[in-house]
């Protein structure tokens, strides 16, 4: 036996299981159940409501001892199979409603050769449904990402938890014009200044025949000045 081996590291990003149209008669939660390369891991389990979002990401790891390249592991992938079941957590054991099942060459690397372009691509496949199943075929979204390497041939595998991933939301900013907004309150300086206003020329019209009206004290004091005056200036007789 040669000293070294090949190890494969899948990623299986497990996205989407939509129906459109079907309505589960039962309401027990449902998860997704992998096993693949000696492994089993099923999801975090969901409402029983089309579209079921899972978003969570499954690793996988094997070393295949008596592979030397790539082109070997190719090979015994062939006799590799995945099966993906979406179960529904009716008692005792939970109800198998679809399941997907390939061999593990094709699931990875739809392509007839090893092309890293295609790792990490999203597919669609068609679940094929139990007969008891209402309505149409699930369609099971997800994407893998296949890691080939050399290792020593006594290296141990490492068990991976499984992982969530959080959706991409995008949010749309919304820009609102300050002049355009309809349950802006209209300003009200202006109606406070042109008030303002009003009240002065209101007081000063009311003020000014009091200056221009003169008191009767000051009206006496006048004519008497005005009769000084005359006197003063009539010429003296002899």
């Amino acid at each position: 036996m040669s000293g070294k081996a090949q190890k494969v590291l899948v990623e299986v990003k497990l996205r989407a299981v939509s129906c459109p149209g079907v309505h589960l008669p039962l309401r027990e939660d449902v998860y997704l159940s992998t096993s693949f390369m000696g492994q089993h891991r099923q999801t975090a389990c969901l409402p029983a409501v089309f579209p079921l979002l899972f978003h969570e990401k499954l690793t996988f790891e094997k070393i295949f001892r008596h592979a030397v390249d790539p082109a070997d592991v190719a090979v015994m992938l062939e006799y590799e199979t995945v099966r993906i079941e979406l179960v529904q957590m009716i008692p005792p054991a939970g109800q198998t409603l679809a399941c997907f099942q390939e061999d593990a060459r094709h699931f990875l690397f739809p392509e007839p050769r090893l092309l890293p372009s295609f790792s990490g691509v999203e597919r669609e496949v068609l679940m094929t449904r139990a007969p008891y199943f209402p309505g149409i075929a699930p369609r099971l979204e997800f994407a893998t990402k296949t890691t080939i390497s050399q290792c020593p041939a006594d290296a141990e595998i490492y068990i991976h938890p499984n992982v969530p991933m959080k959706p991409v939301i995008k949010r749309r900013r919304i820009c609102r014009s300050r002049t355009s907004s309809p349950h802006r309150k209209p300003s009200q300086t202006p109606r406070r200044r042109r008030g303002g206003r009003e009240d002065r020329d209101r007081h000063s019209t009311s003020k000014s025949p009091r200056s221009r009206s003169l008191s009767p004290l000051r009206a006496l004091n006048t004519q008497s000045l005005a009769r000084l005056s005359l006197d003063a200036a009539a010429p003296t007789r002899t």
